[in-house]
């Protein structure tokens, strides 16, 4: 048998039982540093070089990573990663510089064979109720309707943490539920020191750190129920 082979079975033998990437256990579940922290790079104090160096030294980093020079709307540079390139599902990352120093670390779960975009299904990235023993309980809970798709973002704005998962295809926001099985494949730390900023920043989806969208986090169940209603419209930056 041969090594992908050993890897396709292993893995359908475990996502029978829990819930396991090796991009899941390496980044997130043994940290050395704890989040918002990632890697030893903190938003809000560590500098871009600083940053660069210790992602060079990640093995598990497809190097060399992109350091962008560009500019964006409430952010002066950019880097770019991707881990474990080339597998299925893998996680990219965007680490966004303001001042000389990190202020916004985002994660998503993409895979290539769907054409680089992330996935919107189940299985993928870490379930909700494992994001929540990683990054603690959240405190409010964002709602967002597109023309495209739905979003539904869990911050602690104190600690710096988002995390959350889009709505796409046949579901919709209003028909939506979010359970302890809940998958959860985009994961934001950020300085919370510089909230203000963030929230108009290109760094995020607009409106998802905007205030007058929150709704206090209530636990698990119908979101129509207990978060209703989303924002429908992203405000103007």
């Amino acid at each position: 048998m041969n090594n992908i082979s050993v890897f396709v079975l292993i893995g359908f033998l475990l996502s029978s039982c829990q819930p396991l990437f090796a991009v899941q256990s390496t980044f997130f579940d043994n940290p050395i540093c704890q989040p918002p922290c990632w890697q030893n790079i903190t938003p809000g104090i560590t500098t871009k070089a600083e940053t660069l160096a210790v992602l060079s030294k990640m093995i598990s980093v497809n190097q060399p990573v992109r350091d962008m020079n560009q500019s964006g709307n409430g952010y002066d540079d950019q880097i770019q990663f991707t881990i474990y390139k080339g597998r299925d599902p893998y996680v990219a990352g965007w680490l966004y510089i303001r001042n000389d120093r990190v202020f916004v670390i985002s994660f998503g779960y993409y895979a290539p064979s769907v054409f680089y975009t992330p996935f919107y299904t189940s299985n993928v990235g870490i379930r909700l109720d494992h994001a929540i023993q990683l990054f603690g309980k959240p405190e409010n809970i964002s709602l967002i309707q597109t023309s495209r798709m739905g979003l539904v973002t869990l911050l602690n704005l104190k600690k710096g943490i988002a995390f959350g998962f889009g709505v796409d295809g046949d579901s919709s926001l209003d028909s939506t539920s979010i359970e302890p099985a809940t998958w959860i494949y985009d994961i934001t730390f950020f300085d919370p020191n510089q909230f203000q900023i963030i929230s108009y920043s290109d760094a995020v989806f607009p409106g998802t750190f905007n205030p007058n969208n929150f709704h206090p986090w209530m636990g698990y169940g119908s979101l129509k129920d207990k978060y209703w209603p989303p924002m429908t419209t992203p405000p103007s930056q």
